[in-house]
């Protein structure tokens, strides 16, 4: 990938389009809903569902774009080893997030963190507290393991 456009480029073409729609020119947006949102994701006052995690990235740099979870991201013991390995945390205040950056030394943390998300609900799994968690943990790991998928083609000149 040899420049920001570029990138926001292959973020645009496989996410159809950036998190505000009206946009379209590549220079005037840098924020992308990547969290395979569908219809049946919204309830009858056109908000997301409660039990819904949202995952947005935005492109920094060519080499560098920050991901943010938000809404019911999964928590359990593999996530928290996932941050304090990483040296993350989870934000509380008003509602759970987390957020983080990556770039093309240490995007693989993407992958871990979808694989650290798909353990809280893998068979033999101590039992998780939140029911949504069934649906939800593999829905946000697919999400993230697609993100890292773009991103490695793009940050391996393929894209």
């Amino acid at each position: 990938m040899k420049t920001e456009n570029e990138l926001k480029e292959a973020f645009f073409d496989e996410y159809d389009g950036f998190s505000d729609k009206r946009i379209r020119d590549l220079s005037k947006g840098s924020i992308f809903i990547v969290d395979d949102r569908t219809t049946g994701d919204v309830g009858a006052n056109k908000k997301l569902l409660s039990n819904f995690c949202s995952i947005f990235a935005t492109v920094k740099s060519a080499t560098e774009v920050e991901v943010r979870l938000s809404g019911n991201v999964p928590t359990g013991t593999s996530v928290e080893e996932w941050l304090s390995k990483n040296g993350h945390h989870l934000e509380t205040q008003n509602a759970t997030s987390l957020n983080f950056s990556v770039t093309p030394n240490n995007f693989n943390k993407i992958q871990s963190l979808a694989s650290s998300i798909r353990a809280i609900v893998r068979r033999g799994a101590p039992r998780y507290d939140v029911p949504s968690y069934k649906y939800i943990c593999p829905r946000t790991a697919d999400s993230l393991e697609r993100l890292d998928s773009l991103l490695g083609r793009c940050w391996a000149q393929k894209c």
